[in-house]
C-alpha cells in the first residue's frame, strides 16, 4: 500500500491510483488537505513525482486528474483532465519529460481526456449541445464523433494500439449500451445478452486490448 506524502488524511482525502504500465510505473492523483487534486507518478521503487498542469486551478476540487483506466503509456506519457480556476475542464497530455500540452475542443463546455495508446493517440469526450467523442492524433489533429444523436449520456473508456475506441452511451430507452469505434470511423453498437433494459441498466465496456 502507498500514500502520496502530501495527501490529506481527512474523510474523502487521500491517494487514488489510476493506471499502471508494464514497467510498474503508476499514475494517479491525490486529494490534499485543502481538497485540491494534484497528479502523481510513482516508480516501482516507490519514488513519487507530483505534478500539475500549468493552467490547473488551486481552489476547492480543482487540479489535475490523470485518466483512471489507461492514462499512462509504457514510455511515460500521461493523459487526463485538469480543472482551471473557473472550474472549466480541459484535457492534457504530459510527455515523459514533464511538458504539458492542453487539449481543448473549440466552443465546447468542457473537454475530458480518457485514454492514451502507445502511439500517443488520445481519446476522450467533450460537451457542447450534446455529448461527443474525439480522437486526437500525436500531431494534434482532432476528429470528433457521435455514437447516437441526442444521447443523454456518453462516455469514452479507452483507445487501443490500433486506434479503436470503446465506451458506452445511453439509448432512447435510457439504457446503457456499448460501442466500439474503429480507426476508420466505423461504429458498432452492442449490448450483452440478458442485460437489463431501462434507466441505470445495460452494458458498459471499460477497456479494449490490442486484439480488439
Amino acid at each position: 500500500t502507498f500514500d502520496f506524502p502530501d495527501a490529506g488524511t481527512a474523510s474523502g482525502q487521500g491517494t487514488f491510483a489510476g493506471s499502471i504500465n508494464s514497467n510498474g510505473e503508476i499514475v494517479g492523483y491525490y486529494i490534499d488537505s485543502n481538497n485540491v487534486y494534484p497528479g502523481f507518478l510513482r516508480t516501482p521503487d516507490g519514488t513519487f513525482t507530483g505534478f500539475d498542469a500549468p493552467d490547473a486551478g488551486t481552489g476547492l476540487f480543482q487540479g489535475t486528474q490523470p485518466a483512471s483506466t489507461e492514462g499512462l503509456t509504457d514510455a511515460g506519457a500521461v493523459t487526463g483532465t485538469f480543472y482551471d480556476s473557473n472550474n472549466n475542464a480541459h484535457g492534457f497530455v504530459r510527455d515523459p519529460g514533464g511538458t504539458f500540452t492542453n487539449i481543448d475542443i473549440g466552443g465546447s463546455l468542457g473537454t475530458y481526456a480518457a485514454g492514451i495508446n502507445a502511439k500517443n493517440a488520445v481519446t476522450g469526450q467533450y460537451v457542447s449541445s450534446d455529448f461527443f467523442g474525439f480522437v486526437r492524433t500525436p500531431t494534434g489533429k482532432i476528429t470528433s464523433f457521435d455514437v447516437e444523436a441526442g444521447t443523454a449520456g456518453f462516455s469514452i473508456a479507452t483507445i487501443n494500439g490500433a486506434g479503436a475506441v470503446t465506451g458506452w452511451y445511453v439509448d432512447s430507452h435510457a439504457t446503457w449500451q456499448g460501442y466500439v469505434r474503429e480507426s476508420n470511423g466505423e461504429i458498432t453498437k452492442f449490448g450483452v445478452e440478458g442485460a437489463g433494459i431501462g434507466s441505470g441498466k445495460g452494458t458498459l465496456p471499460h477497456a479494449n486490448n490490442s486484439t480488439g
